[in-house]
């Protein structure tokens, strides 16, 4: 039963480190390609 939730929570932190690491990319890509923002 907890090993839905866990699966659930283990998801949420993957996708932040995820999002993170994107968002940290995407921020120096766009600072490379574009200066507009």
């Amino acid at each position: 039963m907890w090993g839905a939730g866990w699966s659930h929570r283990v998801q949420e932190i993957v996708v932040l480190l995820l999002s993170r690491g994107r968002k940290g990319r995407n921020r120096l890509n766009q600072a490379s390609t574009k200066k507009d923002n």
